[in-house]
């Protein structure tokens, strides 16, 4: 893949993207002004993946390498020109000390090609990006929300830019030295001793599950009557008032902590706060790296959660005021996002219960006279309708006990056997990453799917012979999905998703 330039109106340098297997890399100048969303995936050159990238640069004659150098002018810079490997290049070192920025994103979630990032049209370059979406829409405080975090990491970039260019200012062993010296630094606490009993009680931690991410709490110590006494000390100072009492602090940080994770229920909110996270890792400057104690990375503070439980009543706005390493405005438009999810959980609730409502209409409609005779089909519309004898729960036990039915299907439609048993594992037995409506604010949970009538009539009419194409169409779905979730290790949305565009999941809905 060679470099594409993108021509910016105004650009003093235009910016280069590379695209790999996996990811797109955006090479930018100094001057560069990246909005609030694209700032949240600037790189440093200690990014994991960075090395492994310029390392596809590396090859006869330097070439993409050289091709960066020669575009973005960096003859002027001081950068030596001595073409090492590439953790010792020019560009490497260019990037290292700010002269070109760079920004990675990734297939499948921030873009699907570089040739929709190379039209300058494009919202990734748009420089008033919560104009793009509607007043008060959930898009428009996710943007505001990533502005919010990026606007942090923005001053800590400068300043890195500018402690690591003064660092290469000196000779070999002036470095060194300040090196040894900003290391010796490390010894020293960097957290006030006013917050430091707080960090000795415990921390908001961002833990990986299969549902992605959720924070949960670490207590270092159990909460005392000295430890709330610390916390209640540290919020009187934020303007909050609260309680002395263990209880009610307690209480106010198991609030806190239930509804930061409801706001991680969004998959983009979830996002842009690691992102935020991992560029308050990537904007360290060579010496900040010497006098890092480390261990703060992906924490919040426990006066940010208790500024969430107590919706930031009586918090001080000061512009430079941080809870919990995040800004005033962060957790402002946190709290907005939050009533969002929220409505958006409890729209998703009446649907569904109205849904189920209608549901019930049709299946009294469709019950006839009990017999001793299983009957399988329901009179919803689909194919054969009928009679309705048995839950979709006794249906599902039914097949599930059934050790005929996938020789059956496997002979009436000509599919290999252990694919019928695949499909059949998937269905009804197999437990899935159940994440349909996270974004609602519904956690996702691990389970088996629920037992749906359309289903259970479909395979028994596969099972009978008496299967219709749209039956197929779904044994199609069911196969393909399996394969996503498996190759991928997905949860069942984005299975279900990819594969819905070619097979419908519920092709009976159809007609």
């Amino acid at each position: 893949m060679m470099l594409t330039e993108v021509l910016l109106q105004g650009a003093r340098i235009n910016p280069l993207i590379y695209e790999t297997i996996s990811t797109c890399w955006i090479f930018a100048d100094e001057l560069f002004e990246a909005n609030g969303w694209l700032t949240l995936y600037r790189e440093s050159e200690y990014d994991d993946d960075f090395e492994d990238m310029a390392n596809e640069f590396w090859g006869p004659e330097l070439r993409y390498l050289r091709e960066i150098f020669i575009h973005f002018r960096l003859g002027h810079t001081g950068v030596s020109q001595a073409w090492l490997p590439c953790f010792n290049s020019p560009v490497y070192n260019a990037v290292q000390r700010g002269y070109i920025k760079v920004y990675k994103l990734d297939k499948g979630k921030q873009f699907r090609s570089s040739q929709e990032l190379s039209v300058a049209s494009h919202p990734i370059w748009s420089q008033h990006l919560q104009s793009e979406y509607a007043e008060g829409s959930i898009n428009q405080l996710r943007a505001t929300l990533a502005c919010a975090l990026s606007e942090s990491l923005d001053g800590r970039w400068y300043d890195r830019d500018v402690e690591n260019r003064m660092l290469y200012s000196h000779g070999f062993g002036a470095r060194m030295k300040l090196r040894v010296e900003h290391t010796a630094q490390a010894a020293v606490t960097h957290v006030s001793e006013s917050l430091q009993e707080l960090i000795e009680i415990g921390i908001v931690l961002f833990k990986g599950v299969q549902a992605g991410y959720q924070a949960y709490l670490e207590l270092r110590h159990d909460i005392d009557e000295k430890g709330a006494a610390a916390i209640t000390d540290r919020m009187h100072a934020l303007g909050i008032k609260i309680e002395q009492s263990v209880d009610k602090v307690t209480a106010l940080l198991k609030q806190g902590l239930s509804m930061l994770n409801i706001i991680l229920s969004d998959p983009y909110c979830r996002g842009y706060l690691f992102e935020y996270f991992d560029g308050l890792k990537e904007s360290i400057s060579e010496l900040g790296r010497c006098r890092m104690i480390g261990g703060f990375i992906g924490e919040v503070g426990l006066d940010f959660i208790i500024a969430i439980a107590t919706r930031g009543i009586g918090l001080i706005p000061r512009a430079a005021q941080l809870i919990g390493g995040l800004s005033y405005k962060v957790l402002k438009v946190m709290l907005q996002i939050y009533d969002a999810v929220q409505a958006k959980a409890g729209q998703a609730l009446e649907a569904s219960r109205a849904a189920q409502r209608r549901l019930d209409v049709k299946l009294n409609r469709a019950i006839a006279p009990k017999s001793n005779t299983l009957n399988v089909n329901t009179g919803l519309k689909q194919t054969g309708g009928g009679g309705y004898s048995a839950s979709a729960d006794e249906l599902y036990d039914a097949i599930r006990d059934s050790d005929t039915d996938v020789s059956m299907i496997a002979s009436n439609t000509g599919f290999k056997p252990e694919n019928i048993q695949k499909v059949k594992n998937h269905v009804f037995y197999d437990e899935h990453l159940l994440d349909r409506y996270v974004d609602y604010g519904i956690p996702a949970k691990v389970g088996r799917f629920d037992s749906t009538i359309e289903q259970a009539n479909a395979w028994k009419r596969l099972e009978n012979g008496t299967y219709t194409d749209l039956d197929i169409t779904w044994l199609k779905h069911e196969t393909a999905e399996r394969w996503y979730e498996k190759k991928y290790n997905s949860g069942y949305s984005e299975a279900h998703n990819r594969v819905d565009s070619r097979w419908s999941g519920f092709p009976w809905e159809e007609e």
